[in-house]
């Protein structure tokens, strides 16, 4: 075999079969998940409210719990 340049000790074939071997492990990773697209702000508040809106809805209040304020006419 000839060299690609005299006095480096390593022809294009072998230059290419050392490369091929070092990537080969590179080549069986899984591609990441892409990231989840990022809400709007507008987005994220109304999912805010939403959530707000449930848990209010969850609360039990007896009856007999006054109101914090008196309406006055």
């Amino acid at each position: 075999m000839k060299n690609a340049r005299p006095g480096t000790g390593f022809s294009r074939r072998q230059w290419a079969a050392v490369l091929t071997g070092a990537l080969v492990p590179l080549a069986g990773r899984a591609q990441a998940p892409a990231p989840p697209r990022p809400l709007s702000e507008l987005d994220a508040r109304r999912d805010s409210l939403r959530l707000n809106q449930n848990a209010i809805r969850r609360a039990r209040v007896p009856r007999e719990t006054e109101p914090a304020f008196h309406f006055q006419a």
